[in-house]
């Protein structure tokens, strides 16, 4: 019994892998890319519970695409959905132990916070994300840190 399930939770784990990502692969919702995420997570457990070696360089490449993709999407604007779903996106990937490609990312977020500290034209809420997700991405955000006498 014990052999099937191995058999079929290793078959069917990369399957399953792909299926969630394509099926939600216009991802626009904070929630629905938590509960892939989630889901993926906890398949990746169930097969590491079996000892079940998966090749993850699928999942490494689309979720590098999806924070290379949301990061495009900053340009020189603050969106702060776009902001929460490359930190649970680059989270979620540190939990599952995978590596992958934060250059865009770093780059938009590194010049939005440039811009926003330039400017000032962020609320303490969004400068406190922006700098958070800057942290999370591998930004040493010191330098960005409110500092005595600026808002």
């Amino acid at each position: 019994t014990t052999e099937i399930y191995t058999l079929s939770l290793h078959d069917a784990l990369p399957i399953s892998i792909k299926k969630i990502i394509l099926n939600n692969s216009a991802f626009s919702v904070k929630e629905t890319l938590m509960i892939s995420l989630n889901e993926i997570e906890k398949l990746i457990a169930r097969a590491k519970e079996f000892e079940i070696a998966i090749d993850l360089t699928f999942l490494n490449a689309r979720i590098s695409k999806l924070v290379a993709q949301r990061a495009e999407n900053l340009s020189t604007a603050f969106k702060e959905h776009i902001i929460e779903e490359i930190k649970l996106l680059v989270k979620s990937a540190g939990r599952m132990n995978l590596t992958i490609d934060l250059a865009r990312a770093q780059n938009s977020i590194f010049q939005l916070l440039m811009l926003a500290d330039k400017q000032d034209f962020l609320t303490p809420h969004q400068k406190e994300l922006l700098t958070a997700t800057a942290f999370v991405v591998g930004i040493n955000t010191e330098r960005f840190i409110s500092q005595p006498g600026k808002a």
